[in-house]
């Protein structure tokens, strides 16, 4: 939560759910609707961002090779007892 990044959970967004009630804001969505401007440089401050959790994913689904962000199997990164 160093990262500098803000968060998606403002008022822009809770007008657009509002909005949009039966539409999805994709984590492609959250991460290109990101303010393009850190809060602070990073490391130098604390502050709540869900958007670290949403590049996490990304990369996880690199790592994982996933075609794209809709194939993504999440349950292959948990050992297989833990799947069932």
């Amino acid at each position: 939560m160093q990262a500098g990044l803000s968060d998606y959970d403002d008022s822009a967004m809770r007008e657009w759910t509002i909005a949009n009630p039966n539409k999805d804001f994709s984590p492609l969505d959250y991460i290109s609707t990101l303010p393009k401007k850190f809060l602070c440089a990073p490391g130098t401050c604390e502050e709540y961002s869900s958007n670290g959790f949403e590049i996490l994913g990304f990369v996880l689904a690199s790592h994982y090779g996933a075609e794209d962000w809709a194939s993504f199997d999440w349950w292959m990164m948990f050992p297989d007892n833990l799947r069932s």
